[in-house]
């Protein structure tokens, strides 16, 4: 995938006063593509050498958020109040009027597992009938007849209760 980087040194909000106050960056999906599920960091590199860089990154949250999805070309992740205007100015991130902006992005690859989507049903049965053994199940009796079930959950975390025998 390409990417941009866009910088908005009057900010890009629709409040007028975060315009005046904050500048905004962002990244953008640059090439052809949809759904692109992916992780970011876009960072603010102090020029001074003292490595007080301005961080925003969203491979921290990434386990209680999951991945930030572009839908198409020109999607953007990014913020409007990346940092405040007047404190850039006077920052060691401005240099000879210029500013160093990194950015770091992980794609998720989302395509590559099909084979599971197919595969899923039987490795289920056999996980359910493994739990049924070794945990506390249910057993019904319907007349004559014992029917097993054990709860559990599908792939996509969904409840599952499925009859064993």
């Amino acid at each position: 995938y390409s990417w941009a980087i866009y910088f908005y040194p009057d900010g890009k909000s629709p409040e007028p006063e975060d315009n005046a106050s904050y500048v905004s960056l962002f990244i953008a999906l640059a090439s052809k593509g949809t759904d692109v599920s992916a992780l970011f960091e876009l960072t603010l590199v102090d020029q001074s050498g003292n490595g007080k860089h301005k961080v925003h990154s969203h491979f921290e949250r990434a386990l209680e958020k999951g991945p930030y999805t572009l839908k198409y070309r020109g999607s953007m992740w990014g913020y409007k109040r990346f940092f405040r205007r007047t404190g850039l100015e006077s920052s060691d991130y401005l240099k000879d009027n210029s500013l160093l902006v990194r950015c770091r992005v992980a794609v998720m690859q989302t395509d590559g597992f099909d084979y599971l989507k197919r595969s899923c049903p039987s490795l289920l049965t056999e996980l359910l009938e493994y739990v049924a053994r070794r945990s506390e199940h249910s057993v019904i009796a319907l007349g004559h007849r014992k029917e097993v079930f054990a709860d559990g959950c599908d792939a996509n975390g969904r409840r599952v209760k499925q009859r064993l025998h």
